[in-house]
C-alpha cells in the first residue's frame, strides 16, 4: 500500500480517536482535570491533564482507581496544594465534580473535604466542597466577611458510602439563582436546608485551592479520589449525567490508543 495513504489513514485515526475521547466527558468549559493515573504523578508533583496545572502533593498514594488510578488520602495530612493560577480565577459559575470512596466518616471539627479555596484573611473568601459529618456532602461558597454567602446540605448521613465509589458534583451561577445545586451519582439531590442565594461573583483572586484538606481547620479527606474537574460555568443535569456514564479518561486513553495505531504504521513496510 501506498505510504501516504498509510500516513492519512494515521491522520483521519487520530481525529476519530480525538473526538471520541472528547466526546467521553463534557469539555466545554473545562479549566482543570486531573486523572490522578500514575503518569500524572511524579514525586511530591501531581499534574492534571487539560491545562498542565502543577500542584504539590503531601503524604498521598497511587491506588487503584474508579477509572484507572486514584489518589489515596490518609485523613490526617493528605493534600494537594495548587499555587494561585489565572485559569483557575473562577468568578461567575462554577461546576466541582469527583469520584470519592470515603475510608470513614470524619468527625466534627474534622470533615472529608473534596476541594477547597481559602483565604483567612479580613475578607473570609472561600469554596468548600466537602462531606459533613452530620449533613452529608454539602458546599459552601462566600466573601466579604461572611455577608455574601451561599450554602446547602444534602441532609443525610449513608453509612454506604463508605469503602463505595459515589460521583458526586456541585454546580453555581450568580446569573441563574445563586443557588448552589448538589447531584449524587448525577442525581440531582433536594437541599437539606434552604439558604441565602450568592448572587455575586467570587472574589478568589491570589488563593491556592486545596485538594483534600482544610489545613486551618485541620479538616482532611480520609479514602480514595478520582477524576477531579472543575469547570468555569455550571453543567446541565444532562451533562454532569455524561460525565457519570463515562468509563474512560483523558491522559492514559490517549496516549495508549496512539501508541498503538503509530506502532502499526510503523510496522507496515
Amino acid at each position: 500500500m501506498d505510504r501516504r495513504k498509510i500516513l492519512f489513514a494515521f491522520f483521519m485515526l487520530i481525529c476519530c480517536l480525538n473526538y471520541s475521547l472528547a466526546e467521553d466527558f463534557v469539555t466545554d468549559g473545562l479549566v482543570a482535570y486531573w486523572t490522578f493515573d500514575q503518569p500524572t504523578v511524579n514525586d511530591n508533583n501531581v499534574k492534571d491533564v487539560w491545562a498542565n496545572i502543577s500542584g504539590s502533593a503531601k503524604d498521598v498514594d497511587v491506588v487503584e482507581g474508579k477509572i484507572n488510578e486514584g489518589l489515596e488520602f490518609n485523613g490526617k495530612s493528605s493534600m494537594i496544594t495548587i499555587d494561585a493560577n489565572e485559569k483557575l480565577d473562577i468568578t461567575d459559575a462554577i461546576t466541582l465534580e469527583a469520584w470519592i470512596k470515603i475510608s470513614q466518616w470524619q468527625e466534627d471539627p474534622n470533615r472529608n473535604i473534596i476541594i477547597a479555596r481559602y483565604d483567612q484573611g479580613q475578607n473570609k473568601r472561600y469554596v468548600q466542597f466537602s462531606i459533613n459529618p452530620s449533613y452529608g456532602l454539602g458546599v459552601y461558597l462566600g466573601h466579604t466577611n461572611g455577608t455574601a454567602y451561599a450554602e446547602t446540605q444534602v441532609g443525610t448521613r449513608s453509612e454506604e458510602w463508605v469503602d463505595q465509589w459515589v460521583h458526586v458534583a456541585v454546580t453555581w451561577d450568580h446569573a441563574d439563582d445563586g443557588l448552589p445545586r448538589l447531584y449524587i451519582n448525577a442525581e440531582e439531590t433536594p437541599n437539606y436546608s434552604p439558604q441565602d442565594a450568592l448572587k455575586e461573583p467570587l472574589l478568589l483572586f491570589d488563593i491556592p485551592w486545596i485538594i483534600g484538606a482544610m489545613p486551618p481547620q485541620d479538616r482532611y479527606f480520609a479514602g480514595v479520589m478520582d477524576e477531579l474537574k472543575i469547570y468555569n460555568r455550571r453543567l446541565t443535569e444532562a451533562e454532569i449525567l455524561k460525565n457519570f456514564e463515562a468509563q474512560t479518561n483523558f491522559a492514559v486513553d490517549a496516549v495508549g490508543k496512539l501508541a498503538a495505531l503509530w506502532s502499526g504504521v510503523k510496522s507496515i513496510k
